[in-house]
């Protein structure tokens, strides 16, 4: 609880940020340090609790739990557990074969990366990144925007001004990649996330069903010197990742960051689901990044690449009133999915990684949720949102992006389902 007589210090700073560091012991259990990881896996509550309570003072709440790194504590770890060859981070640091720095498993952790990403949660300045809150295990980052009826004495979040407004620090976690593939990069969540991606020097490989805009996100991006090649293909049909990794090994024989990002949602009771909203969810949430990571692992093993799965909280939390139960179930799969492939995929460079939002307002929101809503009905949506989401407002595109760009350059995170919610899975 030290951080409690630092809390009037942070909301003096206007841009507060409590950081915790935890350990994957807390949740995974390690035999013979049992009081230790109890109390790892009681921060991590204590932190959750934290980030909604300090959320509407304009403070953020975050921990991270590294796994096994090669330090001095591992060390001494190591010297008392006995028993424990098969928990993971419990060998001994000699018999862990040594990796070059870069991605995959059967290595331990290197401090000095788990450093850059602990300084990128710690000082990000750019206000793109304000929606993460509360995260569990992996990190993100950002400047929070204070909420609700409570109020730090003048406390504002810092926005720079549009002109002089600084690149966020993921510019020292540059993507190593050339090539970024990013379907449903044509508007929204795949536009922002293209951008970020872009911005740390990726070249873009945008895929879209729709292909006038399409053509003016390529267009958009292309504007500021970034390389895009574009691939119009509805990924409904059948054999459109086959043809996808076609087009895409025609231009190059690496795929440096996959985004897996198109996706559809269908809200209905039981009842009145039918079986071809429920194929079409499936085939397209669940079945369409399978087949994507399955046609282009070639190029990503090349690259020791990474893959970025969108999801959704629609996962971990209902929403009264609103019927999931087909959607939240494919959601579900997609981040099984995650893990399996982070599992299997980690020796062979390969990290999978999945992001959750929360309700995003991007065009698609606009046009099929709040466009329809009179006057009293987007009232009453505004007060919810205030109520339901800690940091008090919906996220934006270029909250997520900022996300999936910082998972693309983390080297040692791999089958983490990301948060990026403001809170609201916290409540």
């Amino acid at each position: 609880m030290s951080c409690a007589p630092l809390v009037p210090h942070l909301c003096a700073a206007r841009a507060g940020r409590v950081l915790q560091i935890s350990s994957l012991a807390g949740r995974i259990g390690v035999p013979g340090v049992s009081a230790c990881t109890a109390g790892k896996h009681a921060l991590e509550g204590l932190s959750v609790s934290l980030a909604a309570e300090l959320a509407p003072l304009g403070i953020r709440a975050t921990i991270v739990e590294p796994g096994a790194a090669r330090t001095d504590f591992r060390a001494i770890w190591a010297g008392r557990l006995s028993g424990c060859a098969a928990v993971p981070g419990c060998l001994p640091v000699r018999a862990v074969p040594a990796r070059s720095a870069g991605t995959g498993g059967g290595r331990v952790g290197d401090p000095a990366r788990m450093a850059q990403a602990l300084v990128v949660l710690a000082g990000m300045p750019s206000p793109r990144c304000a929606f993460p809150l509360a995260v569990t295990p992996s990190p993100a980052s950002g400047t929070p925007a204070a909420t609700g009826s409570k109020s730090c004495a003048g406390a504002r979040p810092r926005v720079l001004p549009p002109t002089t407004q600084r690149q966020s620090d993921m510019s020292e976690h540059r993507t190593t990649s050339r090539f970024a593939v990013v379907t449903g990069g044509s508007e929204g969540l795949g536009l922002a996330i293209a951008g970020a991606l872009a911005r740390d020097g990726a070249d873009l490989i945008l895929v879209a069903r729709n292909r006038g805009r399409l053509e003016t996100a390529a267009e958009e991006l292309g504007r500021h010197g970034t390389v895009v090649h574009t691939v119009p293909a509805d990924l409904c049909v059948p054999d459109a990742p086959a043809r996808i990794a076609a087009h895409v090994g025609n231009l190059t024989d690496r795929v440096d960051t996959l985004v897996n990002n198109v996706g559809t949602a269908h809200f209905a009771s039981l009842a009145d689901t039918t079986v071809e909203e429920m194929n079409t969810m499936w085939h397209l949430n669940v079945q369409v990044p399978l087949l994507l990571s399955q046609q282009l692992l070639p190029a990503l093993v090349n690259a020791r690449g990474s893959i970025v799965n969108i999801s959704s909280y629609w996962a971990r939390k209902m929403v009264a009133g609103r019927h999931s139960a087909a959607y939240s179930a494919t959601r579900g799969a997609l981040n099984s999915l995650t893990r399996a492939l982070a599992s299997e995929l980690g020796p062979q460079g390969v990290r999978v990684n999945a992001i959750a939002p929360g309700a995003v307002r991007t065009p698609q929101y606009e046009r099929s949720y709040l466009a329809p809503m009179t006057a009293e009905e987007r009232t009453a949506h505004d007060e919810r949102i205030e109520h339901s989401y800690p940091l008090g407002r919906l996220g934006t595109a270029d909250d997520v992006a900022t996300a999936a760009a910082y998972l693309a350059s983390a080297q040692w995170t791999t089958g983490t389902v990301l948060a990026v919610d403001g809170g609201l899975t916290v409540r």
